[in-house]
């Protein structure tokens, strides 16, 4: 039997993935437009296959959020996009094992405080 408290957390994980997929996209984005209007205002206006990835990456963030944003979908539909999403980010966009330490080491504190801070509240 299915109760009303399953179909809120439901609801509630979708607009999350939703609003997550928001800011991936614009934070990968203003990266993008950054870079180019960089390489504009430098004179060396050339292909940069480097952005690519990146692109990629910004779309699929885009589809995330534009997919799971309005009406509630099934959680399997969720679960799959989700899924599909993020092995596309991680596909277009490789990284070193060092940048991969770091960047985590960077944002292992942050985003322990703000579990602890978003348990509190629920206590």
């Amino acid at each position: 039997m299915d109760t009303g408290d399953g179909a809120v957390d439901h609801e509630l994980r979708q607009s999350r993935l939703s609003t997550f997929g928001r800011v991936l996209a614009v934070a990968t984005l203003i990266y993008v437009v950054l870079t180019f209007s960089a390489s504009i205002w430098l004179g060396r206006l050339s292909f940069n296959r480097s952005s690519i990835p990146l692109v990629v990456a910004t779309v699929a963030s885009a589809a995330l959020w534009l997919l799971l944003r309005g009406a509630p979908r099934s959680p399997r539909f969720v679960r799959n996009l989700l899924i599909y999403v993020l092995l596309v980010y991680a596909v277009y966009v490789p990284s070193t094992a060092r940048h991969t330490l770091v960047v985590a080491s960077l944002m292992t504190v942050p985003l322990l405080g703000s579990i602890f801070v978003a348990f509190r509240r629920r206590v």
